[in-house]
């Protein structure tokens, strides 16, 4: 996890130097800095969510990390867009265009990305499931022996762990923590994780945070 912020927050410190000037002329040396250190701040989110094993504040606040990435993504795409009409990019403008691009996201999910609210509706609608109000839960995919996958939520409390779909909140997968052992699912592109493996059935659980389920589900 250090290994990720550290270099995360080194970006962040240069990408704040190119903000002390109002503009950046398109074609010079600034620019360029902009334009690459915005890039890579992207990938290092990315990086932070799919690699990472964070503290639990930190998890807590996962759809912010989400909704800031996107955020991100779609304030450095309508300056490019702008770029056409206007050859330089107003800082202050992209700074209020992450902002507003953020909270849009985390409101209407402008995304796709599971949003809060989606998240929250689906707790509203199924229930906690196990009784327990201090379980671990989140959205996940659940892919069965068949490839068909199924979205709906992943329950870790009372040393089990449960998957209930979204349609019909019905336990597709209920195991003890101490029956299994899950190791990080990764995908044949680049090896990026993706979710667990739990070597039973052929069961497969996509989720955002992999290596943070696997600790939970390892000290439960």
């Amino acid at each position: 996890m250090k290994k990720i912020i550290i270099p995360a927050v080194f970006l962040l410190f240069a990408l704040s130097c190119v903000f002390w000037t109002k503009t950046v002329p398109v074609f010079d040396l600034g620019f360029t800095l902009f334009l690459g250190l915005s890039i890579g701040l992207i990938i290092l989110v990315y990086l932070i969510r799919v690699y990472s094993n964070p503290p639990k504040w930190l998890f807590r606040l996962r759809f912010i990390i989400y909704n800031f990435q996107y955020g991100l993504y779609f304030a450095i795409l309508m300056t490019a867009l702008g770029l056409i009409n206007h050859p330089q990019i107003d800082i202050k403008q992209f700074v209020f265009s992450i902002f507003f691009f953020t909270f849009f996201d985390f409101l209407f999910g402008l995304s796709g990305e599971e949003s809060y609210f989606k998240f929250r509706r689906l707790i509203k609608k199924t229930g906690s499931a196990n009784g327990n109000d201090l379980a671990l839960i989140d959205l996940a995919c659940y892919v069965d022996s068949d490839e068909y996958r199924t979205l709906g939520r992943l329950i870790l409390g009372n040393h089990k762990l449960y998957f209930y779909s979204a349609d019909e909140n019905k336990c597709l997968f209920e195991s003890d923590v101490s029956d299994i052992s899950p190791v990080v699912e990764k995908s044949s592109f680049l090896n990026i994780p993706v979710g667990l493996d739990f070597q039973v059935n052929e069961t497969k659980i996509f989720m955002k945070f992999p290596y943070y389920w696997l600790n939970a589900i390892v000290n439960e």
